[in-house]
């Protein structure tokens, strides 16, 4: 049959339809049937996937939420665990810490669980999912290793169970030495751990929860390896095997030096057992010499030697290196007396005055009574106004200051926790230095804030040194501002510049001379400048193997001395800073480009410094 243009299908040309097979139709009828079939079996299986992702994305939702909720509480609940323990209520501690446990461990199911763990393994999409388990693996090993634990060991050796009537408990202390080092351990762990935390990709909620587990987690490290480095190292050092004794130097800061301040009143600390004794102070002016000198090594002669810091107390201690201080101390008493002491401490008087916040004011002898808020400065300036001429006089009124207020912090305390907190902020603000004879508790100090210690590693370094080159106690009115900023991790070197401002906020009324004066810290060599004005040397410590490009003193280009310093050079300016004065010195840097963190340490003068520091923190391989 031939089909005509135009004609359609199903229709020969004279309009009539053309007779069609039965078994044609049938055919047809089977097919349309078919589709129809596969068309409801296509619908069927797109719901049924339908209800099984839905049924899915709520399972996940639904875990979410719970691993979302328990995450916030596990994480409220340890913040409030370590805030018990810092402040001694094992109670407290124990029950936050139970609690982060519950709640992390809830969290962790839920971000272990099967829908969870489906998604978390498609690239990309599942990102977020893998930091949720992670984050939640940490939480969870955070509470049970390591908050648990602590508030178990810390009810043993809270402070009124370690320190009672004058005593440490140094034998409790050491038989827990091994349980904080586990502690310690576990939670340097889980610090790596939170550390190595992959990014969450699209989800920036997420990120913002690793960044603060990741703070959490290091500042909750730090203070456990504190801790259990002090169980290692207290209890040798407070005579658990037999008695220790201490130079204990008390540092004028109204006189800048190195280490903090003018070696002042100095006396013999003993400990036996835990149990603190001190021999009646006695002033400075009391180690007499002469002494013979003593070798700290060429680079320290080379930069120091011209002042006789061995021989001469009053330039003992210009380096903030604090061993070297506590080593010509250590000298100085074993060549008057003939007895070697074990150690060396020192301490200012603001530190004295948090103690005396902990154990409460003194009433001396004539009724005078010293508190937290009047001891600095009656000991750094009414003590010169009282005593203007008569120093024999004022040497004593500092001495019994003194001597009362370490009487009253070794003897009975009410509150050994306020102790203890007063110490640690005094530490904190290294307002507190110790040196050991001991070789092996030397390492052990050196990995604490007491040790004072300029490091000999390449990390960015910042530290300014102020001496006082008056002979004068004006250092009292010494504001300080101090900033260090450098540029990125490009390339091998970078420009650094460190920034100091120093005041002189000395008043117009007429000071005594003893205070405001400048015989000089080298009396031989005549200084005429106007009365209340300081004579200051501004040393600054640089980054290992950094160059000096220049100095500028008020914008104006200025000369500086050079030197070494444990492996750090060393550019130092001295400066003439009329009363109510101010001035800044500009130092301008190239550095390596050194991975590490920047440090800025404060040297512990009256003026509480925080320093502004712009620095990045490089890696090993940012300047390839």
């Amino acid at each position: 049959m031939r089909i005509s243009s135009g004609s359609s299908f199903g229709h020969n040309s004279d309009g009539e339809d053309d007779p069609i097979p039965d078994g044609d139709a049938n055919g047809r009828r089977s097919k349309r049937l078919l589709k129809s079939a596969s068309r409801r079996q296509a619908v069927w299986t797109g719901l049924a996937l339908l209800v099984v992702a839905l049924a899915f994305g709520c399972w996940l939702g639904i875990r979410a939420l719970e691993a979302k909720s328990n995450l916030e509480q596990a994480r409220n609940s340890a913040q409030q665990a370590k805030e018990a323990l810092l402040q001694g209520n094992t109670e407290d501690a124990s029950r936050w810490a139970d609690s982060a446990q519950s709640h992390a461990l809830a969290a962790r199911d839920a971000t272990h669980s099967l829908p969870w763990n489906v998604v978390a393994v498609v690239p990309w999409l599942g990102s977020p999912f893998k930091t949720g388990q992670q984050i939640s693996d940490v939480v969870h090993g955070l509470a049970a290793d390591v908050l648990v634990p602590s508030a178990q060991i810390g009810a043993a050796l809270s402070p009124n169970e370690l320190y009672q009537d004058g005593r440490a408990d140094v034998q409790l202390l050491r038989a827990k030495a091994p349980e904080l080092s586990k502690i310690s351990a576990d939670a340097t762990r889980l610090d790596a751990a939170a550390q190595a935390i992959s990014d969450p990709a699209y989800l920036s909620i997420l990120r913002d929860t690793r960044t603060q587990l990741q703070e959490q987690t290091s500042e909750i490290t730090g203070q456990l390896e504190n801790t259990a480095l002090a169980a290692r190292l207290a209890p040798a050092m407070m005579g658990a095997d037999g008695p220790r004794t201490y130079f204990m130097g008390f540092q004028t800061n109204a006189e800048a030096r190195g280490t903090g301040g003018l070696l002042g009143a100095f006396g013999i600390l003993r400990f036996d057992n835990g149990a603190a004794t001190v021999d009646t102070l006695a002033a400075n002016d009391e180690l007499k010499g002469p002494f013979a000198p003593i070798d700290l090594g060429t680079e320290y002669t080379e930069q120091y030697g011209f002042t006789n810091p061995s021989t001469d107390k009053r330039n003992s201690n210009l380096s903030s290196h604090f061993p070297y201080a506590a080593q010509i101390w250590k000298a100085m008493w074993a060549q008057q007396t003939g007895t070697t002491v074990d150690g060396v401490i020192a301490i200012d008087p603001v530190a004295l005055s948090y103690v005396l916040g902990a154990v409460g004011p003194i009433t001396m002898p004539d009724g005078e009574v010293i508190t937290k808020d009047n001891v600095v400065e009656l000991t750094e300036s009414t003590a010169y106004a009282r005593f203007p001429t008569d120093q024999s006089a004022r040497q004593k009124y500092l001495q019994d200051i003194a001597n009362a207020v370490v009487k009253k912090m070794t003897g009975r305390v009410e509150s050994p926790r306020n102790l203890l907190d007063a110490l640690g902020k005094a530490v904190t603000e290294r307002r507190i230095a110790m040196w050991s004879s001991s070789p092996a508790d030397q390492t052990l100090l050196e990995e604490t804030p007491l040790a004072h210690v300029i490091p000999d590693d390449p990390a960015p370094y910042a530290e300014v040194v102020i001496n006082n080159l008056g002979g004068n106690k004006l250092d009292y009115y010494l504001r300080r501002e101090i900033e260090y900023a450098a540029d990125g991790c490009d390339g091998e070197t970078r420009k650094s510049t460190v920034t100091i401002r120093l005041e002189n906020t000395a008043p117009d009324k007429s000071l005594p001379d003893y205070v405001a004066s400048s015989a000089g810290v080298l009396p031989e060599i005549p200084i005429d400048i106007p009365s209340g004005t300081m004579l200051t040397s501004v040393r600054l410590l640089a980054t290992t193997d950094a160059k000096l490009v220049s100095v500028l003193a008020n914008g104006q280009r200025a000369p500086a001395f050079t030197g070494t310093e444990r492996g750090h050079p060393s550019f130092e300016v001295q400066v003439a800073i009329p009363p109510g004065q101010s001035g800044e010195l500009s130092f301008q840097l190239s550095e390596p480009t050194a991975p590490g963190a920047p440090r800025v340490p404060v040297q512990p003068l009256l003026d509480p410094v925080t320093p502004e520091i712009s620095v990045p923190e490089c890696s090993a391989g940012d300047q390839q």
